[in-house]
């Protein structure tokens, strides 16, 4: 208050003294708040600072702790690590323990299989080798065994032919005396004394029947009395020869017909015979002539006597180079009824077959389909042979050439070709050539020798069979056939008659191609001809079945 009245003299609310007072208040109160607040802010500053380094230190051994943990944790997992390491190392360890000892194991086992293996491979081998040495010496002992047989049947038949020596159609007299023969350049056909007996009475009782039936019709009228299986397909193109006694068809004066015969006359006989051939069966028949269709007119020849053949030779008229020989039954100059002692024994041909026909008779036959034609040879009186009526009969038409090779007349200019000059001893059997084949023998009739030889074919390109040189052959020949067939413009499907002309040019071609004899051993096995002659028997016991139904 003093100070305040020395201020102001009357201190009023308002007054400066009031004013300076609240200054002054204020200010001692700012100061002490101002104190206070800095009291306050140290404590906080101590507390904050405390609070920090509490922090601080709570951070510091977080972090610390933090870094033992990581540190503990990094340790921890060193030593998993390292546990695993080991772990992982043992197992591996083991592992490839395991793996040495199965490899070992393994290594030993496959050691023991291969020598196992080379021990059964050897042994195999061995086998094999003793088996394929069996098999070889048991197909060359065939081999052989073939080729001894086909020599043998090569051998045989130059021996017939040697023996036979200039003798063609060898006749045996006795035989042709007491009825019909046939023969091939070979030889005589095998028939037994019932089948010859069986055609001379077919014979006899169709020229009766045709002479009957001619009488009552203007017509030409044919009888059937015998007929002749040739293989042709496998065979040769021999000629063949049909004799019979006159007196089976006419009756003459011996003595008139010696006549006409130093004459080279002919005689007119009543009936004819002729021949027709279907597949591999010639069929002979008896009809009765009329002079154009049938000729009636038939030469007449005199057989002679040869000593050194000990032989009666005579030849076809019309083919002065084809001739026949017969043994005599009495030697000329000897009334002894025994043959001669220096008779030379007629070879038998067994490969064709002959039988008699008993049937009706062809009132409207198809004459163009017919071959007529022979003549007849007279022999001395002291021969004992009564007169021969003789036909000849060729399988092919137009065969002009005989070949180099194969014997076999043909004619070159109509085969297809040249004669070439070939090889067979070369081939090797391929999966077209044997198409070629097949292709080929499909065009004619089903042959059993050539489904075997096809066969064979099929097991040498399998590997089961070495080719021979009998494969060989009808190999390289069906494929040159089918050429030659194809240049004559055959077509694939086109089948040529295995009776006609251009199926023997082109045959007989083929041969000479590859310079082969007409031998059916050098183009089949025994086994394909085998075959060949059992449905040749069965075709023919069917043929003679159906003839005349």
């Amino acid at each position: 208050m003093l100070k305040a009245t020395k201020m102001e003299q009357w201190p009023g609310p308002n007054g400066i003294a009031m004013q300076a007072l609240n200054q002054s208040l204020s200010a001692a109160n700012d100061a002490r708040l101002l104190s206070l607040t800095i009291h306050s802010l140290g404590q906080r500053n101590l507390q904050l600072t405390q609070t920090l380094n509490a922090l601080q230190a709570a951070e510091t051994a977080r972090l610390a702790a933090e870094q033992e943990a990581q540190r503990v944790a990094a340790e921890q997992a060193r030593l998993r690590a390292q546990a695993n390491a080991l772990a992982h190392a043992q197992e591996q360890a083991r592992l490839a323990a395991m793996a040495e000892a199965e490899r070992l194991a393994f290594e030993k086992a496959r050691i023991a299989a291969e020598v196992t293996a080379q021990y059964f491979a050897a042994e195999q081998a061995r086998l094999e080798a003793e088996a394929e040495a069996q098999r070889q010496a048991d197909q060359l002992f065939l081999e052989n065994q073939r080729q001894a047989e086909e020599k043998a049947l090569r051998d045989a038949v130059e021996a017939a032919k040697a023996a036979q020596g200039d003798r063609p159609f060898p006749v045996s007299g006795a035989a042709a005396a007491s009825g019909p023969v046939l023969t091939v350049t070979a030889g005589a056909v095998a028939t037994s004394t019932a089948t010859s007996l069986a055609i001379q009475t077919s014979l006899r009782a169709a020229v009766s029947a045709v002479l009957a039936a001619a009488a009552a019709s203007a017509g030409a009228v044919v009888g059937g009395f015998a007929a002749l299986l040739v293989p042709s397909p496998l065979g040769n193109s021999d000629l063949y020869a049909l004799s019979v006694p006159l007196t089976d068809l006419t009756s003459h004066d011996p003595h008139d017909l010696h006549a006409i015969a130093e004459a080279n006359g002919e005689i007119a006989l009543p009936v004819a015979i002729g021949s027709r051939t279907v597949g591999n069966t010639t069929e002979f028949f008896v009809a009765a002539t009329n002079g154009t269709t049938v000729p009636a007119k038939v030469p007449v020849r005199l057989a002679t006597f040869d000593p050194g053949l000990n032989a009666y030779q005579a030849y076809n008229p019309d083919v002065p180079s084809i001739g026949m020989t017969w043994t005599p039954i009495v030697k000329p100059n000897d009334a002894s009824t025994t043959l001669p002692a220096g008779e030379q024994k007629i070879a038998v041909y067994d490969g064709a077959s002959a039988t008699a026909l008993e049937g009706r008779l062809d009132e409207f036959p198809e004459l163009d389909l017919y071959s007529f034609g022979g003549f007849i040879n007279v022999f001395p009186v002291d021969s004992g042979i009564p007169p021969q009526y003789v036909v000849f009969n060729s399988p092919y038409e137009g065969a002009i050439v005989e070949g180099e090779h194969s014997g076999r007349d043909f004619n070159p200019e109509e085969a297809g070709g040249p004669i070439l000059k070939l090889e067979w001893k070369i081939a090797t059997a391929a999966r077209e050539g044997t198409d070629v084949v097949i292709l080929h023998t499909s065009k004619f009739p089903s042959s059993n020798a050539n489904k075997v030889m096809i066969d064979r074919l099929e097991r040498i390109l399998s590997g089961e069979l070495e080719m021979t040189d009998t494969d060989k052959r009808f190999y390289t020949h069906e494929i040159r056939e089918f050429e030659r067939f194809r240049a004559l413009g055959y077509s694939d499907t086109e089948t040529p008659d295995i009776s006609s002309p251009a199926w023997n040019n082109v045959h007989t071609a083929t041969l000479e191609d590859y310079k082969l004899k007409d031998d059916p051993t050098l183009l089949y096995t025994s086994e394909a001809l085998a075959a060949a002659k059992e449905q040749e028997e069965r075709e023919f016991q069917t043929f003679l079945k159906e003839m005349w139904q």
